[in-house]
């Protein structure tokens, strides 16, 4: 990517430039800044800024953190099999005011990954894949590359590769290459919002059949304390909404604009909302909301099998919008119609 894309190219390594009380004037001001720019590595926009370091990527707004995506391995935790290690996906998730909202490897479940992408019953060269569930030993999904990280007035973006590899042959072919491409924007009404975007397409000849299956695709998981395993988990504390006005059992399976889960952090309010792109394969694609533990996943494949194809590329889009406060569904409405208008 060049620098005549909407966001300037730039890389840093993980540095942020702090606030100095500069006496400059003039000419001697501005040389002094831009000396600055240019020897602090980082990128950074009036409130949004972006850390870069050999671990993960970060955004932040006025200092706070938003999300940070795992360029490295992440253990699982203590006592954990060690096939759950995984990069390549985001978390934490932070509200505005600072409660994680995500989580990365969750009791029970240790297989899912906050803000992750994988298929689940698939077919490589006529053998199974399951991209999902690490605990099959069929495949994975890592982070390959940072391709570039970007910036313009009202943004900060950046833009990485990940490699799908299937594990059930001798040859462990990386079946899909993967770019995401995430950009995050100063605050609506107090809410953080960024947007994903995920190109898969094949690395070899071969095609990938993604067989139906009610699960799979553009996951979310949320905090454990929404989790029946927590201590604190009350059904009071925690709810799925979504645009065509079901709740969290009658909406699974169905096809929706927008999802989004309210509930309570610590005793305080908490947010997170997907919305699918009109231009999405599919779309409104089908949800899977489960209906005990806090996830859920844009899943087209509950519509029946489809292929990628060698030559083609399987893209879809989605804007997360996460607030310390309940999101309201007509609120949530009016986003999404702005979203669609965007190509």
């Amino acid at each position: 990517m060049d620098t005549n894309d909407s966001c300037f190219k730039a890389r840093k390594f993980g540095w942020i430039l702090g606030a100095m009380p500069l006496k400059f004037r003039g000419n001697g001001f501005e040389w002094f800044w831009l000396l600055l720019l240019a020897s602090f590595p980082f990128t950074a926009l009036a409130e949004l800024s972006l850390i870069e370091t050999d671990e993960s990527i970060e955004i932040l707004i006025d200092g706070k953190p938003v999300f940070k995506y795992n360029i490295a391995v992440v253990e699982p935790p203590e006592g954990k099999d060690a096939v759950y290690a995984r990069s390549g996906f985001i978390h934490p998730v932070y509200t505005p005011d600072g409660a994680v909202i995500t989580d990365g490897f969750p009791e029970g479940h240790t297989h899912q990954h906050a803000v992750f992408m994988a298929w689940t019953r698939s077919t490589y060269k006529g053998g199974m894949v399951d991209f999902w569930n690490a605990h099959k030993r069929l495949g994975r999904v890592f982070h390959a590359e940072v391709i570039a990280v970007e910036r313009s007035k009202d943004c900060v973006s950046f833009k990485v590769g990940l490699k799908h590899q299937e594990l059930n042959s001798p040859e462990r072919d990386v079946v899909l290459d993967e770019i995401w491409e995430l950009r995050a924007y100063p605050k609506v009404d107090d809410c953080y919002v960024f947007d994903l975007k995920s190109t898969q397409t094949t690395a070899t000849d071969e095609p990938l059949v993604l067989n139906e299956y009610h699960y799979g695709g553009m996951g979310l998981r949320l905090t454990r304390e929404w989790s029946p395993e927590s201590p604190s988990n009350r059904e009071s504390l925690f709810e799925f909404s979504m645009s065509g006005g079901q709740g969290r059992i009658e909406g699974n399976h169905t096809r929706q604009h927008w999802v989004a889960a309210s509930g309570l952090i610590e005793g305080q309010p908490a947010s997170i909302a997907v919305l699918g792109h009109p231009e999405n394969f599919r779309a409104p694609q089908p949800v899977r909301i489960h209906p005990r533990i806090p996830y859920f996943s844009y899943s087209p494949i509950v519509l029946g099998e489809f292929e990628i194809q060698a030559g083609e590329a399987y893209v879809s889009r989605y804007r997360y919008i996460v607030s310390s406060k309940h999101l309201d569904s007509n609120w949530l409405d009016h986003q999404w119609k702005e979203y669609a208008k965007e190509k």
